[in-house]
């Protein structure tokens, strides 16, 4: 109407007049768009009413937004203010409105006309072009409204025909709307959605609420866990926090020694895994395989961190962290807990022989060294408390009075000593069993490990003939110490409990300690530390002056060490991703996602992308022009079928004249 052009024309006298400095052009449109020049930005030089076509009742809104998308300079910041009844006769207004978003160019529309011209269209909907399957992505929609009102939008999985579609509510202002949802990769391949405006009460025309967005959905990732002696429960941890997004599948360290072990692994995680326990093949093919791009993860306590580490090793180079670590400053002593089976099964000379073994070992210690005998029976008790090794008298009476009898149960009284022993300040610690081995089966490993994370050695006797020498070798490999054989008084063997390790240690820090940021990092994307769990156990590592700390414990120590080499990413954590040091923080929401973020920071480089196109589409009057970009190894080619769908449905097929060569 008149008053309409009259405003209109007040609202860019406004905007012409205003203390920002922009300047302002003018484009009128019915079937054709034009553009009007005004005398030093002056509105009232223009008149509207004069462009005003009589017998021209078209409406071309596509053809207006893209000359005004044209008179705003590349790469500068412009808006564009639409002043409509939003009945379009000709072209594609949602069409336009993309293109002006790929312009990063604001669209502001400003409804004019009858109330009854409503209407809400669905100008965009935006998918990565690929993902892992397991992961999530963000689909951003672009929803053009003619004045402020909500609407529900549908968001259908086309390849789940029987599925309900996801049916998400969302105020609109007046313009143009971003509204971005969150949406799980379920399935490998092409994966097509169809997001529909199905309810506004402000909508008139239906045909332009409809969008089809789809996405390649890629195989879902490759994890291989190497554990330890001890390093069990990493692969099952890493398996619940990753879901779908990741095959996890774990290894002994001895199948790295096989040069074709990593192929087509996209990480290796070292679960707790010391240098000694990798041959040098095996520390060979792990760093050829980070350098070509393989990511690697190694986590633990003291197996990964201690005595030596990597140092002067294959991997050292490739580590982010340095090796030595720091002397522990504690008392150069010892404490040993012998712990002696009086069960049934002992008597006769398997008890004579259990007690000479323990005898001989209270004889290797010095007065400054401690030692303290727990005996088990069905159930257990100190025989002699933790005391001073120069209490001889006390200690060998305390043997003298042990007699066999009862059931075999050895768990409670491992458990006893060892919480005995987290309570001593010594140089080492150590944990001697005599039994003929006919004991429970339990949670041995993990009991083991728990044990050496705290700087606890176990050595294993088999007193007397024709006992279960192979769970006591077990225990003894688990508990990094050693197994001896005493089968008769003249093959016993002398037990020396003095660690012969280097005295170059790596710190346990036992205590709960908070999780703190260090550096803003795609890894913390969506991970509040704040609301983290306390750990409750970690070892003190230095990081690489190189190497960025993601995160550092409340005492000021690295946690989470991240680095690149060539072309692969590797990471230390100092902790375990299982176990008693972080079972309260493996529960938390939080885990899972800063997990999921560290292990895509750390995944190889996608070795089954043969072709992928990224197109870039021009519209050129009757004729389309399309670009294709694809990251081919030079000298490769292909040949692309084009497949081209109008408004009409009618399909138009075309090869490629030439194949793609990229250089």
């Amino acid at each position: 109407s008149d008053a309409d052009l009259q405003n209109i024309r007040k609202a860019v006298d406004d905007l012409a007049g205003g203390d920002s400095g922009a300047s302002v052009d003018l484009v009128v449109f019915d079937s054709t768009a034009r553009h009007i020049r005004m005398d030093d930005g002056d509105a009232s030089s223009v008149d509207l009413l004069s462009h005003r076509a009589e017998n021209d009742h078209g409406s071309d809104v596509e053809e207006a937004l893209d000359l005004a998308g044209g008179l705003i300079r590349a790469g500068r910041k412009g808006k564009v203010i639409l002043y409509s009844d939003g009945l379009q006769t000709s072209g594609s207004a949602a069409s336009a409105a993309w293109r002006l978003g790929c312009q990063n160019i604001d669209l502001e529309v400003v409804a004019m006309g009858p109330e009854r011209n409503k209407e809400v269209i669905l100008a965009s909907a935006a998918l990565p072009a690929s993902a892992g399957v397991g992961e999530t992505v963000e689909m951003t929609l672009s929803v053009l409204s003619s004045r402020a009102t909500s609407g529900k939008i549908s968001i259908h999985d086309m390849q789940l025909a029987k599925t309900k579609a996801v049916v998400i509510t969302r105020p609109l202002d007046k313009g143009m709307n971003k509204i971005k949802y969150s949406l799980p990769v379920a399935a490998a391949g092409l994966q097509e959605y169809e997001v529909r405006i199905v309810e506004c009460a402000d909508d008139t025309i239906t045909e332009n609420n409809t969008l089809v967005v789809s996405i390649f959905a890629l195989p879902p990732r490759k994890i291989i866990v190497v554990h330890g002696s001890g390093g069990l429960g990493e692969k099952e941890a890493l398996s619940a926090m990753l879901g779908d997004a990741a095959e996890v599948k774990s290894i002994a360290s001895a199948k790295l020694d096989d040069g074709e072990a990593l192929d087509s692994t996209d990480l290796l995680v070292l679960a707790d895994v010391p240098a000694e326990e990798l041959s040098t093949a095996a520390q060979q093919n792990i760093r050829k395989a980070v350098e070509a791009g393989c990511g690697l993860l190694v986590t633990g306590g003291r197996r990964s961190f201690g005595p030596g580490g990597y140092a002067d090793t294959e991997l050292s180079d490739i580590l982010p962290v340095r090796f030595p670590q720091k002397l522990e400053r504690r008392d150069p002593s010892t404490t040993l807990v012998i712990v002696i089976d009086t069960s049934g099964s002992m008597s006769g000379a398997r008890m004579t022989m259990a007690k000479e073994s323990a005898r001989l070992a209270l004889k290797r210690l010095k007065p400054h060294d401690k030692a303290g005998i727990v005996e088990f029976y069905g159930s257990k008790r100190w025989a002699a408390p933790i005391q001073p090794a120069s209490n001889h008298i006390d200690l060998q009476r305390a043997l003298n009075r042990l007699t066999s009898g009862g059931g075999t149960t050895i768990m409670p009284a491992l458990e006893e000593a060892y919480y005995a022993l987290l309570d001593v300040q010594t140089r080492t610690k150590h944990i001697l069993i005599a039994t003929d081995g006919g004991v429970e089966t339990g949670r041995f490993e993990q009991m083991m490990r728990k044990m050496t994370d705290e700087g606890i050695h176990i050595s294993t006797i088999l007193a007397g003939p024709k006992g279960n020498s192979p769970f006591l070798a077990r225990l003894a490999h688990w508990g990094r110490g050693k197994f001896y054989l005493a089968q008769n008084r003249f093959k016993l063997l002398e037990t020396i409990e003095k660690q012969p390790d280097s005295s170059l240690m790596a710190p346990i820090v036992a205590q709960p300690v908070e999780m703190k940021s260090q550096i803003p990092s795609p890894v913390l994307s969506g991970v509040n530390l704040e609301k983290a769990p306390d750990i409750e156990g970690y070892v003190e590592i230095e990081a690489h002056p190189a190497a960025d700390v993601l995160i550092r414990t409340s005492l000021g120590h690295p946690l989470l060490v991240k680095w690149r080499v060539p072309r692969g990413r590797v990471a230390a954590l100092a902790t375990h991703l299982s176990g008693d040091w972080t079972a309260e923080l493996v529960k938390w929401d939080g885990c899972s996602q800063l997990i999921s973020n560290l292990s895509r920071s750390l995944y190889a480089p996608r070795r089954d992308q043969k072709l992928r196109i990224l197109p870039t589409v021009r519209l050129t009057g009757i004729d389309v022009e399309i670009s294709a970009d694809s990251p081919l190894a030079s000298g490769s080619f292909a040949a692309v079928t084009l497949e081209l769908r109008n408004k009409d449905n009618k399909v138009v097929r075309r090869e490629l004249l030439d194949p793609i060569r990229p250089d």
